[in-house]
């Protein structure tokens, strides 16, 4: 391997970058911080002196642990952005507690919901979106011009096929949705 210029330092690092990052905006982004870290730690550029066969190889194998280690950084923050942090005004202690495990399990929630009544036929899927609007089973069944009974009997099906949608007999996720709303 021959790096002895710019150009070519930074073509190999950008080469190895994008084999971890996968963006090639956010590959450029860390081989300019792993340049800019060599000339920290080293007070020179990785192409600014000649070197023998064993030092680039060191210097080849410095840059590749910095360009993983704030590749590493850069998909931690990026994580991060997801994490929302709620404070805590308790005097006493005051601390942070992180909702990133309540603000998933809603998020995979909402998608199986949304999953699930895209599975169902359109006359279900009215009566399923009035529903979950807060219409009640009078409310719907004037709108669709149909029977309150026949609602009744839309919402039942709607809660069988959540249960075998979502397997097994719990159908939490569903009848929090779909409340009895009866007037």
């Amino acid at each position: 391997m021959k790096l002895s210029t710019e150009q070519q330092w930074r073509a190999w690092l950008t080469q190895q970058a994008r084999r971890i990052v996968h963006c090639q905006d956010d590959a450029e982004d860390v081989v300019q911080d792993t340049l800019l870290a060599y000339w920290k730690r080293f007070g020179s550029l990785p192409w600014d002196e000649c070197a023998d066969d064993a030092q680039l190889q060191r210097k080849c194998a410095w840059c590749c642990q910095k360009l993983r280690a704030l590749a590493l950084d850069l998909c931690r923050r990026a994580h991060r952005r997801y994490e929302t942090l709620i404070l805590n005004d308790d005097v006493r202690g005051g601390g942070e507690q992180l909702a990133v495990a309540d603000i998933q399990d809603t998020l995979l929630q909402q998608v199986a919901l949304h999953e699930f009544l895209a599975s169902l036929p359109m006359s279900l899927q009215r009566v399923a979106k009035l529903c979950s609007d807060g219409y009640s089973y009078v409310e719907i069944a004037e709108q669709l011009n149909v029977q309150v009974d026949t609602v009744k009997r839309y919402m039942a099906r709607i809660r069988l096929l959540g249960q075998a949608f979502f397997g097994g007999s719990d159908t939490n996720r569903v009848g929090k949705v779909y409340e009895n709303k009866r007037d």
